[in-house]
């Protein structure tokens, strides 16, 4: 049992950090583009900025067709959490496969 606790609050904490690397590559991709937001092209660290934030809300992306109104102002998190939530399952597992690969 204590294993299995262990395991879900490293998993929350995966979750946490990610949700924190969204929320502030968003903030910073938006810093960008709102200062050059006269100049007809984008900077090259603007661009990567969209193509990360792309990367890390990969499958709240696919999820476009739901209304925004059923999640209004902070409830917007309930989403974004959920996707962080999915790749800290993901990122979890993966590490354990490649940590008994490694051992291998």
């Amino acid at each position: 049992m204590k294993q299995l606790t262990k395991k879900i609050i490293l998993i929350f904490i995966i979750a946490l950090v990610h949700l924190g690397v969204c929320k502030t590559v968003v903030a910073i991709g938006l810093a960008g583009t709102s200062g050059n937001a006269f100049n007809g092209e984008m900077s090259v660290w603007v661009k990567i900025m969209i193509w990360i934030t792309k990367v890390l809300y990969f499958p709240i992306i696919s999820l476009s067709l739901y209304s925004r109104q059923w999640f209004p102002g902070k409830l917007i998190f309930i989403p974004m959490f959920t996707n962080s939530l999915l790749w800290a399952v993901v990122i979890y597992f993966a590490g354990r496969c490649l940590s008994k690969i490694l051992k291998l």
